[in-house]
């Protein structure tokens, strides 16, 4: 699921991308600004890093809840319409089909939710053990060279 969204969440990037150098109008401009800040923030959300998951669930927690998931995902996958091309049909049908398998994976399978939460802190504990030591390394390179 998180391959799935991220993926998506590219080519809608790619699509704004493409949205805002095609037609350089002020529309065009602001969707396309839109895509590509709402697809960084489900990007981060999937990406689940220890340094951004705190604030993203406080202050982005509808992404949590898969009713409000879907919503947010069908705002995104009209941004994606509105670039009337290609790329932009392909990116909607890439998001619509994410939001659908999004909701029925966190309504059907709550525990989901738990478990990929529990990965996150014990991706965090190896993150911070690897940061320690190299900071250690560092430290002792510092007081060798004093």
């Amino acid at each position: 699921m998180r391959v799935a969204n991220m993926g998506s969440m590219a080519v809608l990037t790619t699509a704004s991308i493409f949205s805002m150098l095609g037609l350089p109008s002020i529309p065009n401009i602001i969707l396309g600004v839109y895509g590509i800040m709402f697809s960084t923030l489900v990007f981060i959300t999937e990406t689940q890093i220890y340094l951004f998951r705190t604030i993203i669930a406080v202050n982005f927690g509808f992404l949590f809840h898969p009713i409000l998931r879907l919503l947010f995902y069908g705002v995104l996958t009209s941004v994606a319409l509105s670039y009337e091309s290609l790329l932009g049909y392909v990116s909607a049908g890439m998001v619509g089909g994410c939001a659908g398998y999004n909701t029925y994976v966190l309504w059907k399978y709550p525990e989901y939710k738990e478990e990929r939460d529990r990965l996150a802190i014990e991706e965090d504990a190896v993150v911070q053990a690897r940061l320690r030591e190299e900071g250690l390394k560092q430290a002792a390179v510092l007081t060798s060279n004093i």
